[in-house]
């Protein structure tokens, strides 16, 4: 005899593992005992973050520029940790500059 009905399980209040990454799987039980496990499946409970508002301009002259920009809207659920900062020199490409992880002020000299 095998019941056909679709079970579902919802875990709420993540913290303080919101972000990280978990594992399901199950067992089922009858007066006999429990079954082999099933597999298993990895579940990640954040996203990449959304995109940060283009930099903008704070100043320049010709020994310097400083730029900020407006953090993402949607974090993915998680803290940011850090900001990647790339530049492209007038017919280069795209290099890193530095990697900020001082978040306390989004701007960049």
């Amino acid at each position: 005899m095998c019941d056909e009905t679709v079970l579902s399980y919802k875990r709420d209040q993540l913290d303080p593992y919101a972000g990280l990454p978990f594992k399901f799987r199950v067992l089922a039980l009858n007066y006999i005992g429990y079954s082999e496990p099933s597999g298993s499946i990895r579940i990640l409970t954040a996203e990449v973050p959304g995109m940060p508002d283009s930099p903008e301009r704070v100043a320049s002259d010709k020994t310097f520029i400083t730029i900020r920009w407006q953090a993402p809207s949607y974090t993915g659920g998680v803290v940011i940790e850090a900001y990647d900062v790339y530049v492209k020199p007038e017919g280069g490409s795209f290099v890193s500059l530095l990697t900020l992880t001082d978040l306390s002020d989004l701007v960049y000299t």
